[in-house]
């Protein structure tokens, strides 16, 4: 079971706040900094929410290492193991 690492205030505070954000902007950067940090998140509808923002992002910005390395972390948070492979190799096509 995952659980939402240090303050869960805080934690859910930052998470507001990307979603005021992205309100006001569809910055791939943002998006893709808002889908890593959902990742941590123990509910299933915010794991789906963020597998799709985080490629949104990576679509949105195909060559940005930030983006790689984040939706890296959103797979290999996903409770589905099937996405951990597909979080190596973003990772090794970042390398690359």
């Amino acid at each position: 079971v995952k659980t939402i690492p240090g303050d869960i205030q805080l934690y859910t505070k930052a998470i507001d706040l990307y979603k005021e954000a992205l309100t006001k902007t569809e910055d791939p950067f943002l998006l893709s900094n808002y889908a890593a940090i959902l990742s941590y998140s123990p509910k299933p509808e915010d794991e789906k929410i963020a597998k799709e923002k985080g490629e949104q992002a990576l679509k949105a910005n195909k060559t940005s290492i930030q983006a790689i390395n984040n939706l890296a972390i959103v797979y290999f948070m996903l409770s589905d193991s099937s996405f951990k492979k597909n979080s190596q190799a973003l990772l090794v096509s970042a390398i690359n």
